[in-house]
């Protein structure tokens, strides 16, 4: 084969080229590494059962089911990622084919979303927010309040024998954040009137956001008694 000749003043040309050529390939390299191992977040959403008399579900995206396993009453499924845009959510009961809930939600690029889902069996709706996940103040933790209770009216959370903290609460209605000093709280849910309906005591972690949520039925059988769930969700 002949040897190939080039000329000295295009040398210089020659070697750019390929060092380009080489420093090009290397960085494109580390960009398609770099995003198959730290993927950029497209949107997230968190999916709660609050469903009265659904002992456990599951749930589809765009006709997709979502979580392995099937979610049982008062748990949730934790973020996961989405696509964003408006997507179908359905919800069918757990072994059921057919569909209890059929709707559309708009995720939003790199936002948080939960999605609850409460109602009776035989009337199943959902409430979808948009999660500020945001860091708390420094030396705080952040806390909003969910009413998923279809037949206790209004609630109010508040501190025992203390101020309210979310006062007159409607159904399927979440609150804005509300940031709070760490340590132990005796929190009280009561009725729009100030009946007591439960006591429970949290303890609030500096840094941490948390979820309170009322569930199940005031008037309701044993199955499905009144409840007040907290769970961190950062």
């Amino acid at each position: 084969m002949k040897p190939i000749f080039i000329p000295y003043n295009h040398k210089l040309i020659y070697l750019k080229a390929v060092t380009f050529l080489f420093l090009s390939a290397l960085f494109l390299g580390s960009c398609q590494k770099s995003k198959v191992e730290e993927p950029e977040l497209q949107s997230a959403a968190n999916i709660v059962n609050a469903t009265i008399g659904m002992p456990q579900i599951t749930f589809f995206i765009n006709k997709s089911r979502v979580h392995g396993e099937p979610l049982k009453y008062t748990n949730e499924s934790g973020y996961f990622t989405t696509f964003p845009g408006t997507l179908s959510f359905d919800v069918a009961a757990d072994g059921i084919t057919d569909y209890i809930l059929k709707t559309n939600f708009t995720f939003k690029q790199k936002t948080y979303h939960t999605i609850f889902i409460t109602g009776e069996s035989t009337s199943v709706s959902a409430l979808f927010t948009e999660d500020d996940l945001t860091n708390p103040p420094s030396g705080k933790s952040k806390i909003r309040f969910v009413n998923l209770s279809p037949d206790a009216g209004n609630l109010v959370l508040s501190l025992k024998n203390g101020a309210a903290l979310f006062p007159n609460q409607a159904y399927k209605s979440a609150s804005q954040f509300l940031a709070l000093d760490p340590g132990v709280y005796d929190l009280q849910l009561k009725t729009a009137t100030g009946t007591v309906l439960i006591d429970k005591n949290v303890t609030l972690i500096s840094g941490t956001i948390y979820t309170a949520w009322a569930n199940g039925m005031r008037y309701g059988t044993s199955n499905s008694p009144m409840g007040l769930q907290f769970r961190s969700i950062n």
